[in-house]
């Protein structure tokens, strides 16, 4: 940017007329453009420009008449690019001939949901009701797998020593080898 245009734009912004003509310009085409910041600029500069150069009458009637030409300028020159909807992709095939297909991501989700619901079965199952089960499946589940660590957070959650909660682990895993076995 150059600091011509600094100079400019300082000077339009002094007045807060003038920034509250611009602000609620944007917000008015902010749709049908896509820049809005170089609107904004364009207007504080040609502001600018014309409070420095010209004798005016009323602030407010200047700025209006030269955000309505800026506004008139960007949406004919700068407006919006049209949004194209993949499914007009799918069906067209796009710009260069080639078909879209678009993914279904619901079986994944189903998917997913239908696990953790079958998780939560397994644990309410398998730890009947001890809380200390349920922690250690749901780590399980999440990838924890060595002992020590899962008896470094049993220790931290429900206190105790760490060698006791490791030799319940590996009494508890033999438990579920067995369970799981039977289901």
């Amino acid at each position: 940017m150059k600091n011509k245009n600094l100079i400019f734009i300082e000077e339009a912004m002094k007045h807060p007329e003038v920034v509250r003509l611009v602000s609620e310009a944007s917000e008015r085409i902010w749709y049908k453009l896509n820049d809005v910041t170089s609107f904004e600029h364009t207007c504080y500069r040609n502001i600018g420009i014309a409070l420095k150069t010209y004798d005016y009458m009323s602030l407010i009637g200047l700025a209006t008449r030269i955000i309505r030409r800026a506004e008139a300028w960007h949406i004919k020159n700068r407006g919006a690019t049209q949004t194209i909807s993949i499914q007009s992709l799918a069906e067209d095939g796009g710009d260069n001939g080639q078909a879209y297909e678009v993914a279904d991501s619901t079986e994944d989700i189903e998917s997913k949901v239908l696990n953790k619901i079958r998780q939560k079965e397994i644990v309410t199952k398998i730890s009947q009701g001890d809380e200390r089960k349920k922690v250690i499946l749901n780590l399980w589940y999440t990838g924890y797998i060595n002992d020590s660590e899962l008896s470094v957070v049993l220790a931290e959650r429900f206190g105790n020593k760490t060698s006791g909660h490791r030799r319940f682990i590996q009494r508890f895993k033999v438990e579920c080898q067995r369970k799981l076995a039977a289901i």
